[in-house]
């Protein structure tokens, strides 16, 4: 089945990867990056800056995940480094 598609159950999908874009460290640099597009009728050429610094952003909040669940492993398993 496709997602969104009307396959018989619940008239509506859940998409949580969208739902959850507005809580990314990263959403000021997304809606900058949309809001360029809107401006310049979508010609990705005039927003290759917006794209660059969403991208690099993104990438540093993916490093900031991972150490942030290593943490919490540690937390779990109760050992204290510090």
């Amino acid at each position: 089945m496709e997602p969104g598609g009307g396959g018989g159950g619940s008239s509506t999908q859940s998409y949580p990867s969208a739902a959850r874009i507005s809580d990314s460290l990263c959403y000021p640099q997304y809606t900058a990056s949309l809001k360029c597009l809107e401006e310049f009728n979508s010609d990705k050429s005039k927003c290759q800056e917006h794209f660059d610094v969403y991208k690099e952003c993104k990438k540093k909040e993916a490093v900031f995940a991972k150490e942030l669940s290593l943490v919490e492993a540690i937390e779990m398993i109760g050992l204290n480094l510090l």
